[in-house]
């Protein structure tokens, strides 16, 4: 049988993204296959780092693009698995 690599985009994946603002932490429920943990500066600035656990690639799109949508500035994405 062949071995059969998978794209990294249509696996699950462990997201870190910062952005520059303050978001609700009631944010994000609306999205599939996500798991989002949030913190915030200790010195209350206007940061806030998401944690991201998504289904697949194409749910990360979306995540970015409604935080667009809202306009927070990405400072931020990073793939958190190998």
């Amino acid at each position: 049988m062949e071995n059969v690599n998978k794209s990294p985009a249509i696996l699950p994946a462990r997201y870190s993204v910062a952005i520059y603002g303050q978001l609700s932490e009631n944010w994000g429920y609306g999205f599939s296959g996500t798991n989002i943990s949030f913190s915030k500066q200790v010195d209350d600035s206007h940061f806030t780092h998401l944690t991201i656990d998504l289904a697949n690639g194409a749910v990360l799109i979306e995540v970015l693009n409604a935080l667009y949508n809202l306009g927070y500035p990405l400072l931020s994405v990073r793939c958190e698995d190998d």
